[in-house]
């Protein structure tokens, strides 16, 4: 997922840019915390307090890679995705899978 967060206002840095936000890994899910916008359901994401005013933090993010083989009649499936956690949220960067013959 490729997102562009432009924010603006007394609380966020001016004319900053995040040269690490693809490590970073923001998505659609950060943006109401940011906004502080009030919703009728539950929703995932983290507050990205590197863009505010009073902080200079970066978040730790740890990345791990998930890779699975599964025979299923006659076929081998393999499938792999990809994580990053950034303070304690977990966020799926990339994921795919495909079949090939068990014995070509």
């Amino acid at each position: 997922m490729n997102n562009t967060l432009i924010a603006s206002g007394p609380d966020f840095r001016s004319g900053w840019s995040d040269a690490n936000a693809e490590r970073q890994h923001r998505s659609r899910a950060d943006d109401p915390l940011i906004l502080r916008v009030k919703t009728t359901h539950p929703m995932d994401g983290r507050i990205l307090r590197e863009a505010m005013v009073d902080t200079h933090e970066h978040p730790t993010v740890t990345e791990k890679p998930w890779r699975r083989n599964v025979t299923l009649g006659g076929l081998i499936w393999r499938q792999h995705l990809r994580t990053a956690t950034v303070d304690g949220v977990t966020y799926f960067l990339e994921g795919n899978g495909s079949s090939t013959p068990e014995h070509p």
